[in-house]
């Protein structure tokens, strides 16, 4: 099958009997298509959505606890854990339970129905309210939010998952990482919606700080109205030609967990799944501790305003969106520019590298830039943030994604992202409880992320190297024989 054919192909049209016709060299060598372009942009909402979410978290549980706790802008530690880390609980639950369904039930057949969560869990979160006695607001947010978690972890597995299958081997990882960076506009949209809706209440917030229960409400609910706008996108997609061809060749059986088992038993496959999965976990510990609590960086640097509800919660937002400016963005696209010319370990090995320094540098010298060179210290800071997106942050998504077969491929995602979300949870939760038991409880927790981002290199060493091969290559997937042409069905 020629190029030309494969590109004309409306995938969007075709079931999956259709698509299984298509074979995995045309997929591997097709040009780069508008259908590329859709697709990528279907599957993106879903990251756009939850680094929305993770960005406005900040700002929206600081208001949550000045409206409810009497003027104070940081909630108790348990109340902050859980509004923070709920989300991350149900994450790690939708990833694991998606990334199954994907291999048994086939992408498209699951495919949507996570939006559908997220919406529901995200409107229901914005309407909060203390219903009874002994069930406190923050209770309520944090079981809608883990609601809204099962829903943005399904997305993980399955847009991954789909992005590799239908991509070509000379552009995946551009393709893959375009998605998973539209987490940057998706923070960079939270910051500016969100100066946005506190200046059109600026009057009502200075006459009466409870006016910011409006402000949270809107914040939090407009992550919903991306996933409408695509849901229907999603719920047609068609079936992975990866998928519905390795379905097909094995008369439409789904691997079991015996196979599962005897496949990543042998240490040369189990090992990159350990590799896949504590890299995430590793680099989450770091990244979430400190992006889920960035508002009381920005504090500790002195960039937070004293003053009014109004100017308070401005200068948090601007803080925020200027961290985003400053490393997190640019980070994202320079890793898309990279990704299929250097590789995906080089820049893993990179991003850890420059974060273990990083974090060091800003550990041992905490007290010396806060009181003498807090700009060196913002300087150091945006490093670390670039370091991240252009680096492990992007790479351990797209790495799952390409390194095992075709019918553990989703489910293995899913292991390797809730390994990520199980050392988000536990970063998120350590913050709050080292910073307010330790008097140098942050520069503590800095030293231990160094550490940590070390570990993360270490283990990058047991993952191969994925750029320019095909996925039945690089996994050593039993459909290899599938590239020949005339093996073509």
């Amino acid at each position: 099958m020629s190029k030309a054919k494969y590109s004309s192909l409306k995938f969007q049209e075709d079931n999956a009997e259709d698509d299984a016709k298509v074979s995995l060299k045309d997929l591997d060598d097709a040009s780069f298509s508008w259908w590329h372009v859709r697709a990528v942009g279907v599957a993106s909402v879903g990251f756009f959505t939850d680094a929305y979410d993770l960005f406005i978290t900040n700002l929206t549980v600081s208001m949550i606890s000045y409206v409810y706790l009497n003027g104070k802008d940081h909630a108790p530690p348990l109340d902050d854990g859980f509004m923070k880390g709920s989300v991350l609980f149900g994450t790690l639950i939708g990833q694991l339970v998606f990334g199954l369904l994907a291999d048994h039930k086939g992408r498209s057949q699951v495919y949507g129905l996570e939006l559908m969560i997220i919406i529901v869990g995200t409107v229901a979160a914005a309407m909060s309210s203390s219903p009874m006695r002994g069930l406190t607001i923050s209770a309520m947010i944090s079981i809608w939010r883990l609601i809204m978690g099962i829903g943005i972890g399904g997305d993980y597995p399955l847009s991954a998952t789909i992005t590799s299958e239908v991509s070509n081997k000379r552009r995946r990882g551009t393709l893959m990482s375009a998605v998973f960076s539209m987490q940057g506009f998706g923070q960079l949209f939270g910051g500016i919606l969100s100066m946005i809706t506190l200046a059109c209440f600026k009057d009502s917030i200075i006459r009466d700080p409870m006016n910011l229960d409006f402000v949270w409400r809107i914040i939090m609910g407009f992550g919903a109205v991306p996933c409408v706008a695509v849901l229907y996108f999603r719920l047609t997609m068609p079936e992975s030609p990866r998928f519905a061809k390795q379905k097909q060749s094995n008369d439409n059986k789904t691997a079991t967990f015996a196979e599962f088992k005897s496949h990543f038993g042998q240490w040369k496959n189990g090992k990159v799944l350990l590799g896949t999965a504590s890299a995430w976990f590793l680099l989450d510990v770091a990244y979430y501790g400190i992006t889920l609590n960035q508002s009381y960086i920005i504090d500790q640097i002195g960039f937070t305003q004293n003053g009014d509800a109004y100017t308070l919660f401005m200068s948090i937002a601007k803080g925020n969106t200027v961290a985003v400016c400053m490393g997190l963005l640019p980070g994202y696209w320079v890793a898309t520019a990279l990704i299929d010319v250097v590789g995906r370990k080089p820049l893993q090995i990179f991003g850890f590298a420059g974060l273990t320094i990083c974090m060091a540098a800003l550990a041992i010298f905490y007290d010396l830039l806060k009181a003498h060179a807090p700009k060196v210290f913002v300087a150091i800071y945006a490093v670390a943030l670039f370091c991240f997106n252009c680096g492990p942050n992007t790479t351990t998504f797209i790495i799952p994604g390409e390194v095992f077969p075709t019918r553990f491929r989703s489910t293995c995602h899913g292991i390797s992202a809730a390994s990520g979300k199980a050392g988000a949870i536990i970063g998120t939760f350590l913050f709050p409880q080292i910073t307010a038991a330790v008097p140098y409880g942050f520069r503590l927790l800095l030293g231990i992320f160094s550490v940590v981002m070390l570990m993360g290199l270490g283990v990058t060493f047991l993952i191969p190297e994925s750029m320019g091969r095909s996925l039945e290559d690089v996994s050593e997937d039993d459909q290899l024989e599938l590239l020949t042409p005339e093996s073509e069905l």
